[in-house]
């Protein structure tokens, strides 16, 4: 079952653990609101700090997968967010799930992103782009991997059991006068943690694979600032219209999940707080000099 929820607001002026990463993506929308398409005058330096003016839109998705009517669950806890007055965005999130007495699976998983329009002024020659601001994540991944039982000649068979959460931002410069507005990366932060126990087998043949000491359960944190920098390469043009890009993404989930086999005693749980509570991200000032 998956349900999505899109937003669209304009604004004044992925299992086994996978933790949570943060990132600032930049997705072309092909038609922004005109309100990105006024100019302004060149100018040597401009610092640019909340409230900032701009359009923004979300995504949020759940996909649950049901063996037994509360096998799985994927919860959005708050709804992805960019508040221009403040320049904080975030999300928040939980899933859980467990296998059937029958040894059939389930999951539960969630995705919640917002892209984020900025217009940058028109400056002369090739200046430079700075993307200051600060992050935090937490949450907790909980996984019991119980064990997979082959079904009789299966081609192939897999059983998966995993828990994870990632999170990251990542920050783009746009000309959007272009009719395939160019992609300049301005820089990014991500945060990713997995655990995961596979099997898999085919014509007799059979292997396990683990996160092993890459994947960690338990509670996990992580918080720190960044600072984004990009020199433009081409020279601005006074008429056309320029835009940063922030793409800010969360997801986490897990699965109990076969194909071939019976996942028998599996279970797992994930939340991710990147949203209240002092957690989120805060773009604090762009700067373009």
């Amino acid at each position: 079952m998956v349900e999505v929820e899109k937003r669209e607001v304009g604004g004044k002026p992925r299992l086994a653990v996978k933790v949570v990463g943060l990132v600032f993506a930049v997705c072309v929308i092909m038609a922004l609101p005109s309100a990105l398409g006024s100019t302004v005058q060149p100018d040597k330096k401009s610092v640019l700090t909340p409230p900032y003016s701009g359009t923004a839109s979300y995504q949020d998705t759940r996909d649950i997968g049901l063996c037994g009517k509360t096998s799985a669950n994927a919860k959005i806890t708050k709804p992805v967010f960019f508040d221009f007055t403040t320049g904080a965005g975030g999300l928040s999130t939980r899933s859980s799930g467990s296998t059937c007495r029958n040894g059939a699976s389930s999951w539960g998983s969630t995705d919640q992103n917002t892209r984020v329009y900025i217009p940058i002024a028109f400056h002369k020659g090739h200046p430079t782009i700075y993307v200051n601001g600060t992050y935090a994540v937490t949450g907790n991944m909980a996984l019991i991997s119980g064990h997979c039982v082959l079904l009789s000649s299966p081609n192939p068979a897999f059983c998966d059991r995993d828990v994870s959460a990632d999170a990251f931002v990542d920050a783009y410069f746009l000309d959007m006068t272009s009719a395939n507005p160019r992609y300049y990366g301005v820089g990014s932060v991500y945060f990713y943690n997995d655990t995961y126990f596979d099997s898999y087998c085919n014509s007799g043949t059979c292997s396990n694979s683990t996160s092993g000491a890459n994947g960690t359960l338990g509670t996990y944190s992580l918080s720190g600032s960044f600072s984004f920098i990009y020199t433009i390469s081409k020279k601005m043009v006074s008429t056309d219209a320029y835009a940063l890009e922030l793409y800010a993404d969360g997801e986490s989930g897990g699965e109990c999940y076969a194909q071939g086999f019976l996942v028998l005693g599996c279970s797992f749980s994930t939340t991710m707080n990147f949203g209240t509570g002092g957690n989120g991200f805060v773009v604090s000032s762009i700067v373009v000099r």
